[in-house]
């Protein structure tokens, strides 16, 4: 029966049946994918058939996320893979299996298995061991003119590698350490008592201890405690004043300076005595001696006093040494030692004063 379609000026002939094959093209994943298409077509006048092929060409689109990494699960045989099919969920998704029996790779996408033909290749005979020669070696970008030496022990592929360095130049002086502590330095010998320090023995070639030399420590009796004093006719003795030196840590003798006004007439004589202790018995340790000849006021001068002789290295019986730890008291004494009975007197003019110096002893 002819048809014709409703506006056009045509006759229908015949009909032509019209299928059409789609077939994927492999190629390298990097390139954008390629279909093509067969197309058959049979021409039912005459029974002749024709066919035509139609290349269709397909975009690469935009690039997606990146997917996940592979969540490796060992080794499994086909049979073995295929149970798993049934086992596994979208929560196992990107778990990744070797085929042992083919060396292919599964990868589960959640609903079934990517499969990558022979991914993995067959295991290489091992290889020779590495050979390692000395090279050079180089400090502060010079390189030095001996090489390195290089020692290496091992088999099966583990090796240990030894370095010999050669000598290295001097480098630069390095940060200053903490301080030590001087007491156990090799280069000294022995312990410091109170009041040592350091000296250089040119026998031992070391630092010694020895006892130093210290300036001497100094009392000053003032002006204030000389008072103006009238002995009258029968007058001897005056005590003037007094001073307590304190105990000391360490061994002194005593020294004096100063002066004290005193006046008296020709033909007497008024020394003013330092006595420790006791005023009247004790050892009279410095004197202002008087002068007979002397009449009217008369400045006399302090200075030490000691009756016996003695050296710096006098032993026993330290003569003149105040022990350590021993306090002392100085009375400053006046004494008519000689002349006739008269009056005589100590001023307070203001001229008068005392120096009591400590001398470090050994």
């Amino acid at each position: 029966m002819a048809t014709s379609r409703t506006g056009l000026d045509e006759e229908f002939i015949g009909r032509l049946e019209t299928s059409l094959d789609i077939y994927g093209i492999r190629q390298d994943p990097s390139l954008p994918p390629l279909q093509q298409t067969y197309m058959t077509v049979r021409a039912g006048q005459d029974g002749s058939a024709g066919s035509a092929r139609l290349a269709l060409p397909a975009f690469k689109g935009d690039k997606g996320d990146p997917g996940d990494g592979f969540l490796w699960q060992g080794d499994r045989t086909s049979a073995e893979l295929a149970a798993l099919r049934e086992a596994l969920g979208t929560d196992q998704r990107n778990w990744a299996y070797r085929n042992s029996d083919n060396n292919d790779l599964w990868v589960w996408i959640g609903s079934r298995f990517v499969i990558s033909p022979d991914a993995f290749g067959a295991e290489g005979p091992e290889g020779p061991a590495p050979i390692l020669v000395g090279g050079t070696v180089t400090v502060n970008g010079e390189a030095l003119d001996q090489p390195l030496g290089t020692r290496v022990v091992g088999s099966d592929g583990v090796y240990s590698l030894g370095v010999d360095l050669p000598e290295l130049p001097k480098g630069e002086p390095g940060d200053q350490g903490e301080p030590g502590s001087i007491f156990s330095s090799p280069d000294i010998t022995g312990g410091p008592t109170d009041g040592q320090i350091l000296v250089f023995d040119n026998e031992s070639g070391k630092m010694v201890w020895r006892d130093g030399y210290l300036g001497p420590k100094v009392y000053n009796v003032p002006a204030s405690a000389f008072g103006d004093w009238s002995s009258g006719l029968t007058g001897t003795r005056h005590i003037i004043t007094a001073i307590t030196i304190p105990a000391q840590p360490y061994r002194y003798r005593l020294d004096f300076d100063g002066s004290v006004e005193v006046s008296s007439i020709l033909g007497q004589t008024v020394d003013v005595q330092v006595r420790a202790d006791d005023p009247d018995t004790g050892a009279m340790v410095g004197v202002a001696y008087g002068n007979m000849e002397a009449t009217g006021w008369v400045n006399q001068r302090f200075h030490a006093y000691s009756p016996d002789p003695f050296t710096p290295d006098t032993t026993g019986i330290r003569v003149g040494v105040v022990e350590p730890g021993v306090e002392q008291t100085l009375h400053v004494v006046a004494v008519k030692s000689a002349g006739l009975a008269a009056a005589w007197r100590v001023a307070g003019n203001g001229r008068s004063s005392l120096r009591v110096k400590l001398e470090r002893m050994p």
